[in-house]
C-alpha cells in the first residue's frame, strides 16, 4: 500500500509547474552603480583636466648688471715691530681701535699671562671706576650675545678683555710698562686693525697697475701667526682713512650706459647692500679703467682686496610678470577714421546683409586695445577679416583685411580667461617688466595664468 502511495507522489510531482521569481527593486544597487559611475567621471576629469597655475601681478623692477672683483684701494700703514720679543695681540682684528687701545705687547718671555699673574700678586692693583664699569660692560655685551654654535668668538673675546685690562694697568702715553721685561703698545691713531699684509699697502688711484686690478699672482700674508719676531717685522696693518676706492675695468658697453651720469650704483654680493657713489675714468696701460671712490662700508669689506660687486645700470620699474605668461595673439586692424560713437560706446558701422540680400549697417560696439598712426586694435567677436564696414561720416566702404601680434597674459580674476594686452619695457630670461598705465592692461594683484599656452580666451578656469 505504501509503495502504491509513493508512486502516486512521484506523479503529482510531475505535474509540478515552476513559476519565475518577481523583478525586486533593489535602491542599494542603485545608489552603488551612481557612486561608480560618479567616481568613474572624477578619475577621468582628474588625469584630463589642464593644471592652470596663476600669478599675482606685482610691481617690481629689473636690471641690467655688470659682475666684478674690483681691486679695494685704502689709506694703509704698517706697523713694525720696535724691537726683539714675543708678542701678543690683544685688540680683535677687523674692528676699530682708539689712538688710547691697546693693540698689541711685546716681552721678553713667552709667558706673558703668567708673568702678569705673578706680578699682580705681588702688588694692589685696583681698577678705577671708569675701567672697572667698561669691563663689567664688555662681559654682559658678551654674555647677553653669546651662542653655542658661535663659541669660536670666545677667543677674540679673551684678547679684547686682556687688551682692556691691560689698559687698565698699564701707563699711558704711546708705550706703557707694567712688569719688567714688558711694554704694551697702543694704536697710533685711530684706524681699522687687520693682522694681514699682501703687499698692495702703498696702492693709491694714481699708480694701480693693470695686473693690480686683475688680481694676478695676488696672494697675502697672515701676521697674526708669529709669536716671536725681530725689530722691524711687520706686525700688523691699520687702516687710517674712511675714503676709500674700487677699481674695475671698464668696458664699452658699460661706459655708454654710464654717459652723462655722475655717479654709479653698485651693490656688495657678500651682503647685498647698495650704495651710489662718484667716480672718474683712467686710463693705465692702455686700458680704461672705473674708479669708484666710497665713503662708507669700509669695515665691512675691510678684510676683501678684492671686492665682489655688481654694477646695476638700466632699473627699470612696473609691473614684473613671468615671460611664460606672455603670448602674442593677433588683433584685427580698424581704420582709425571708420571709428564712431553711439550712446557713448565707440564702435563702428558694420555692414551685414538680411535673408534677402540686402545690405544694411548695424553698430558694433568695439573695445580698442591699442592704437598707432593709422589703426586701431580690436579683438571683437562680431568682427573678423573680409567684413566691410562704413567709414564715419560717409557713405564710403573698407574692408578689414590687416592684423598684427601684440604680446598678452591671460587675466583670471572672473574665472575664464580674459585677453589683457601688455606693454614691455625690459626683460630678461626669466621675467618682463610692462608699463602700468596701458588701456585694457593688468593692474597690481590682478591674478593671470602662468603659462599662457594653456587656455583660450574665453576659456572657464577652475
Amino acid at each position: 500500500m505504501f509503495s502504491v502511495f509513493f508512486c502516486v507522489i512521484l506523479d503529482g510531482m510531475d505535474n509540478v509547474v515552476k513559476f519565475k521569481k518577481p523583478f525586486q527593486f533593489r535602491i542599494g544597487g542603485i545608489v552603488f552603480g551612481v557612486l561608480c559611475i560618479y567616481l568613474l567621471v572624477l578619475i577621468i576629469s582628474f588625469f584630463t583636466k589642464k593644471n592652470v597655475a596663476s600669478y599675482e601681478v606685482v610691481t617690481g623692477d629689473l636690471s641690467s648688471y655688470y659682475s666684478f672683483q674690483a681691486l679695494a684701494i685704502r689709506k694703509e700703514k704698517i706697523i713694525t715691530a720696535p724691537r726683539d720679543g714675543y708678542i701678543t695681540y690683544f685688540t680683535k682684528e677687523d674692528t676699530k681701535a682708539s689712538a688710547k687701545s691697546v693693540v698689541y705687547a711685546m716681552h721678553d718671555t713667552g709667558n706673558l699671562y703668567q708673568d702678569l699673574k705673578n706680578s699682580l700678586k705681588e702688588k694692589e692693583a685696583v681698577l678705577s671706576e671708569e675701567r672697572r664699569t667698561e669691563v663689567l660692560s664688555m662681559l654682559d655685551e658678551f654674555s647677553y650675545a653669546y651662542r653655542d654654535d658661535a663659541f669660536y668668538e670666545t677667543a677674540s673675546f679673551k684678547e679684547s678683555l686682556n687688551g682692556k685690562l691691560l689698559e687698565a694697568l698699564a701707563e699711558k702715553g704711546g708705550q706703557a710698562s707694567f712688569l719688567p721685561g714688558m711694554a704694551a703698545y697702543y694704536a697710533f691713531q685711530p684706524g681699522i686693525v687687520l693682522y694681514e699684509e699682501d703687499g698692495l699697502e702703498n696702492l693709491t688711484i694714481n699708480n694701480f697697475s693693470a695686473a693690480q686690478v686683475s688680481g694676478t699672482n695676488y696672494t697675502k700674508k697672515i701676521l697674526k701667526t708669529q709669536e716671536s719676531v725681530q725689530a722691524g717685522d711687520d706686525i700688523y696693518k691699520l687702516i687710517t682713512d674712511e675714503t676709500w676706492y674700487l677699481v674695475a675695468p671698464l668696458e664699452d658697453s658699460l661706459k655708454k650706459h654710464l654717459e652723462g651720469q655722475e655717479y654709479v650704483d653698485i651693490e656688495f654680493q657678500a651682503d647685498n647692500r647698495s650704495m651710489s657713489v662718484p667716480y672718474t675714468i683712467v686710463k693705465r696701460q692702455g686700458q680704461t679703467f672705473l674708479c669708484m671712490e666710497c665713503t662708507t662700508g669700509l669695515i665691512r669689506y675691510a678684510k676683501e682686496r678684492y671686492v665682489s660687486i655688481d654694477i646695476v645700470v638700466n632699473q627699470t620699474k612696473g609691473f614684473k610678470i613671468p615671460n611664460s605668461s606672455i603670448v602674442k595673439l593677433p588683433f584685427l586692424a580698424i581704420p582709425k577714421d571708420a571709428i564712431m560713437e553711439s550712446k557713448n560706446k565707440k564702435g563702428v558701422m558694420h555692414i551685414v546683409k538680411d535673408e534677402d540680400g540686402n545690405e544694411r549697417a548695424e553698430f558694433v560696439e568695439t573695445a580698442l586695445y591699442a592704437s598707432d598712426e593709422n589703426f586701431y586694435y580690436t579683438r571683437s567677436k562680431k568682427l573678423k577679416q573680409g567684413d566691410q564696414i562704413q567709414l564715419a561720416g560717409s557713405a564710403n566702404k573698407d574692408t578689414l583685411a590687416r592684423t598684427k601680434n601684440f604680446p598678452c597674459v591671460y587675466c583670471m580674476n572672473k574665472g575664464y580667461a580674459v585677453v589683457k594686452i601688455v606693454e614691455i619695457l625690459e626683460k630678461n630670461d626669466d621675467y618682463s617688466i610692462t608699463e602700468m598705465n596701458t588701456a585694457y592692461g593688468i593692474r597690481n594683484y590682478d591674478h593671470i595664468v602662468l603659462d599662457g599656452t594653456l587656455v583660450k580666451e574665453g576659456e572657464m578656469i577652475p
